[in-house]
């Protein structure tokens, strides 16, 4: 049976909904142990069963994941496949202007594919986000499930490259200070190596406490869920970040496309 019932399509109107379940829900998977692909999933998936509305996401072997659907399509295994191809039959006709043209026949070649691994199935929501989250991976997010967001970073868009998700909780325009710059238990960004020795410390300002200042008023900043791995296995908040050094690292801001919303 599918993963949940199905009684509408995605619309813009509806992309715009899940913008807004992610601005709200986001904060509150701080401290999640998934990991960073697997959050980035996570709300989408919880937004679309409460909807009724279809997700088919794709992993880096070109297996399928439909909600419609009640397990991976190919399943794992062997499959023959036939392709049809024409062969000469060694018989030749005279074309309308007098050219030999060599006669051919239909011939199915068989063929074989497989797919290794655990065979998942589903029958409700908890059921499909484990088969994503096992297989679908940052790189298979970048390559197979999202396209450039042209108007990012948005809340819902994802912070991606092929090797690191992250999810966009909100954005705040140029000039405009943090809601909680004031709030001095948040700890201050050092590195990346001081965060990943910080286990317990799960939210962090990047840029000047949530502050504006000469430097930063230019700039757009957003905040994102984040997770840094097994050595920091609880996912954490980061906030303030300006856009233009995320790009600078590597990353783009991406939305699922529209093979993810079918």
């Amino acid at each position: 049976m599918p993963a949940w019932n199905h009684t509408k399509t995605w619309t813009p109107g509806y992309y715009a909904d899940y913008r807004k379940y992610v601005k709200f829900n986001a904060p509150t998977m701080k401290g999640r142990l998934e990991d960073c692909a697997d959050l980035s999933m996570a709300l989408i998936v919880d937004f679309a069963a409460r909807e009724g509305l279809p997700l088919t996401f794709t992993d880096n072997s070109d297996i399928r994941y439909s909600s419609w659907a009640n397990g991976q399509n190919p399943a794992s295994g062997i499959h023959m496949q036939y392709d049809r191809i024409n062969v000469p039959t060694g018989g030749v006709t005279i074309g309308p202007g007098g050219q030999p043209q060599w006669m051919t026949a239909p011939v199915e070649i068989p063929g074989v594919s497989i797919h290794f691994g655990t065979n998942y199935t589903w029958s409700n929501k908890d059921q499909f986000y484990d088969a994503v989250k096992n297989r679908i991976n940052a790189e298979a997010l970048f390559n197979y499930n999202t396209e450039a967001s042209s108007l990012g970073p948005q809340s819902g868009d994802l912070l991606l490259s092929s090797e690191h998700a992250g999810l966009v909780i909100d954005a705040l325009p140029a000039g405009v200070p943090h809601p909680k710059a004031a709030d001095m238990t948040i700890a201050s960004w050092v590195d990346p190596a001081t965060a990943l020795r910080q286990v317990n410390v799960l939210e962090y300002f990047r840029d000047n406490h949530g502050n504006i200042n000469d430097e930063n008023r230019i700039f757009v900043h957003f905040d994102y869920l984040n997770h840094r791995g097994s050595q920091k296995p609880k996912a954490e908040l980061i906030y303030f970040r300006r856009a233009v050094d995320a790009v600078n690292d590597g990353f783009q801001f991406r939305r699922y496309s529209a093979n993810v919303l079918m």
